[in-house]
């Protein structure tokens, strides 16, 4: 059966509306070597400074991945995109 994205989006959505500094910003759906992945978007401020969060959410059967990259504000635009390489090197043990 096939996840309903949307769906898990308002979920997660509302689950960040409940933290305090925290502010979803979006969500979409990425193709990373060969698994499909939901990637959730959110901005972190502790304390003033403010950190951007992206999440990858892999669904299988039985299991669910989160894997977290964080950078401070809007720097870290190559570090994002070497963060991406190396999780097209994840292989997982079951679909």
């Amino acid at each position: 059966k096939k996840l309903d994205y949307e769906k898990v989006a308002e979920q997660m959505k509302a689950e960040y509306a409940q933290m305090s500094g925290v502010n979803f910003k979006g969500h979409t759906v990425k193709n990373i070597n060969g698994y499909e992945y939901m990637k959730f978007s959110v901005e972190v401020d502790m304390m003033g400074i403010k950190f951007n969060m992206d999440q990858y959410a892999y669904f299988t059967k039985t299991k669910n991945y989160v894997i977290t990259f964080t950078m401070l504000g809007d720097t870290g635009a190559q570090a994002k995109a070497d963060f991406e390489k190396a999780l097209a090197t994840f292989v997982y043990d079951e679909e």
